[in-house]
């Protein structure tokens, strides 16, 4: 799932779910910092797309950052009503 990922990342214009693709593999594998370097680098991309800030909140929901993660959560919120 990496490698089909990190392909799909090389698009002049990659899709969210690509950075959320491969954030979920980070994670899965206990790469958290690689998660959330992938999430950000996502959000560089598609700063409005309200499932990179869910996931991103979520992953700091679990790693106890409950300020970062509630912040990102009502940005979430906050893109997905427009």
């Amino acid at each position: 799932a990496r490698t089909a990922y990190e392909a799909l990342l090389k698009d002049d214009k990659p899709a969210a779910a690509a950075f959320v693709g491969l954030a979920k593999v980070h994670r899965a594998l206990g790469e958290y910092d690689k998660a959330q370097e992938t999430l950000d680098a996502g959000l560089k991309v598609h700063a409005t797309d309200p499932a990179l800030f869910a996931h991103r909140a979520d992953l700091a929901f679990a790693l106890g950052k409950w300020d970062d993660a509630s912040t990102d959560a009502e940005a979430a919120i906050k893109k997905d009503d427009k």
